[in-house]
């Protein structure tokens, strides 16, 4: 699910938490500068995670 304000909210199984964050992290920081050459500035992004079963104010962030 992409929404404004540059961010994305995904529905990831567990065991697959860390894989998906270390793909949006190469994509939005380092693919989007090949695609866009124009992009001089650096990238970095924050990721928060709920626990399974949790809701949105249980959110932490967590390291990439």
């Amino acid at each position: 699910v992409g929404q404004i304000h540059d961010s994305i909210v995904g529905d990831v199984y567990k065991k697959e938490l860390q894989n998906y964050l270390e793909i949006c992290n190469k994509v939005m920081t380092v693919d989007i500068k090949k695609h866009w050459n124009w992009i001089i500035t650096p990238i970095a992004i924050e990721a928060e995670v709920a626990p399974v079963g949790g809701n949105w104010f249980q959110k932490a962030k967590v390291e990439i």
